[in-house]
């Protein structure tokens, strides 16, 4: 074991502590915590979706950020505190945008496993196609979430989207073009190979969502999540 390393490790782990006014912390920490490994990715996935990945368990954290809404400054932050901790693997067991009272907050599980093609596997192994998914922002106002929206994908008609379910349609080909209907408003997808994740709202508030696209469409707002694993996590936040 390179205890210099284990040092210079825990120093930076403490100045990561100080700078963000102990906005992450660990908790619940087990003895499985080994800080000679180096992590070089770590992998974000939801407690919800019950996936099998055998990683031996670190502790819990729970990070409140109420400076910098922005998902990549928040993605970075969460997998630089991972990394000095030793995991390489973090179980989404709640997040979101003003939870309990704060701008950003999660629930997690921290994780080590052995074999980087195990975690790979596990965010594969679902067999899943590509899809489009559309779902209502959880930030959206009381008045503009009364508002009613329906959508088609390809003629596919759904109806009366709601902050409690949201609309996928699979496609056979990733990379044809699809025809979303938003409240009759016509938007062109192509999914270039993989799934895509928009939000929609009534204009009539205000959110923020880093990493995003947003098209005004007819009073609606069409906002695509550019990273994909961020789009499988809000989806896993929501109980169809």
């Amino acid at each position: 074991m390179n205890f210099e390393k284990i040092k210079v490790k825990s120093f930076l782990l403490l100045l990561l502590i100080i700078s963000s006014c102990n906005t992450i912390k660990l908790n619940n920490l087990t003895n499985e915590q080994d800080l000679s490994k180096e992590i070089e990715v770590v992998h974000l996935i939801s407690e919800k979706d019950k996936i099998s990945h055998n990683g031996k368990k670190i502790g819990d954290i729970v990070f409140k950020d109420n400076k910098n809404p922005d998902w990549n400054y928040l993605k970075n932050k969460m997998t630089a505190f991972a990394k000095l901790n030793g995991a390489n693997l973090i179980e989404i067991k709640t997040f979101g945008w003003g939870k309990k009272g704060q701008v950003f907050y999660l629930e997690a599980n921290l994780f080590y496993v052995e074999s980087e093609k195990k975690i790979l596997n596990t965010e594969n192994n679902k067999d899943e196609r590509c899809s489009i998914v559309i779902f209502r922002d959880g930030l959206e106002s009381p008045l503009g979430s009364a508002f009613t929206i329906n959508a088609s994908i390809n003629n596919t008609k759904f109806e009366n989207l709601k902050k409690s379910n949201y609309f996928r349609e699979y496609v056979d080909d990733c990379n044809q073009e699809n025809t979303v209907l938003i409240n009759k408003n016509s938007y062109k997808v192509k999914l270039n190979g993989k799934s895509k994740y928009y939000k929609v709202a009534k204009q009539t508030g205000t959110g923020y969502l880093g990493n995003s696209v947003q098209i005004g469409i007819g009073g609606v707002y069409f906002v695509e999540i550019e990273d994909e694993v961020l789009g499988k996590l809000l989806i896993s936040e929501i109980n169809e």
